[in-house]
């Protein structure tokens, strides 16, 4: 029984066992983008990717309409994905997925503290796969060069969250509402909008293996050096 109990802990670093949670799948598509830009780019194309959360954790991922890297394993986090978001909120850790490299030895989380935006919330409502979302927005400037001088321009990002769902949880880094994100829109990325188009329930399994390395910000600054 202590030989399991030890073998248990050095396995899962970051973990929790099956929980009630929700596995949701979203499309993201560029809806602004300039028309300099040309049409193989990836700008234009449809992507989608899948959340899959419980009451502590998220863990978040690409996917095309055929694939899905995890769809011969449950144990989100336990294998690196590039570009890969995986989400404790207990701790307020944010673990991003590096695995450019051919060898798993190389693969790694980066993590970073959860930062929180400066959402405004509205009374506004719509229904998205049958759940009634609420509105939340914040506004960023930035500023373009006109002439000799630079001009500041308003842009918004607005997400739709099910209160009914109450989890902070989102897709990408749209996190920290009162209930799951099932919908945004950010005009910092090209008018990039993200929409639900599959929410269903689900047992989730989060955790990172202890044989797989975690990178600081320090950690990355001591290679440079």
């Amino acid at each position: 029984m202590k030989a399991g109990c030890i073998l248990l802990f050095f396995f899962l670093r970051i973990a929790v066992f099956g929980q009630a949670g929700w596995n949701i799948v979203y499309i993201h598509v560029n809806e602004e983008v300039p028309q300099f830009i040309d049409h193989s780019s990836p700008a234009w194309m449809k992507g989608f990717s899948r959340l899959v959360c419980n009451d502590s954790m998220s863990f978040s991922y690409s996917i095309t309409e055929k694939t899905d890297p995890m769809k011969e394993r449950k144990d989100y986090g336990g294998k690196v994905l590039h570009h890969s978001t995986l989400m404790d909120w207990k701790s307020q850790r944010l673990y991003g997925g590096s695995a450019l490299s051919a060898s798993t030895k190389k693969h790694y989380y980066f993590v970073t503290d959860c930062k929180t935006n400066p959402w405004i919330f509205e009374d506004s409502v719509k229904t998205i796969l049958g759940y009634r979302c609420k509105k939340a927005f914040f506004v960023t400037t930035r500023w373009i060069q006109s002439d000799t001088s630079y001009i500041p321009i308003a842009e918004i990002t607005r997400v739709w969250y099910a209160e009914s769902i109450p989890l902070p949880f989102g897709p990408m880094q749209y996190y920290g509402l009162p209930g799951l994100v099932l919908e945004v829109y950010d005009q910092r990325y090209m008018g990039k909008h993200i929409q639900a188009i599959s929410i269903s329930p689900e047992v989730v399994t989060i955790g990172i293996p202890a044989e797989i390395k975690i990178q600081t910000v320090a950690d990355l600054q001591k290679k440079k050096e």
